[in-house]
């Protein structure tokens, strides 16, 4: 997320959408490379493979995950900075 928005930054850049794409796909990747370690020194069992909806609902918390924490504070800051209420 910080790698994203100082690059964005730097090219004059919009940082919402590559810092969601960024902290996403990194999220997911450590995830994934945790859970399959845990599977293979904890797991009793072969594993199996998910079904593909599994996986997309998977996909959607995870990016509705990493909006929340990384990407809607730094718009929630601008907007009420701007504000008059505040």
């Amino acid at each position: 997320a910080n790698a994203a928005e100082t690059i964005c930054s730097a090219i004059d850049v919009d940082r919402t959408v590559p810092q969601l794409a960024l902290s996403t796909a990194t999220n997911m990747s450590m995830s994934i490379a945790k859970d399959r370690a845990f599977a293979r020194t904890f797991g009793i069992i072969a594993p199996t493979s998910l079904p593909a909806l599994s996986y997309a609902w998977w996909l959607a918390r995870d990016v509705a995950s990493m909006y929340f924490f990384f990407t809607l504070p730094p718009l929630l800051t601008d907007a009420l900075a701007n504000s008059e209420r505040v």
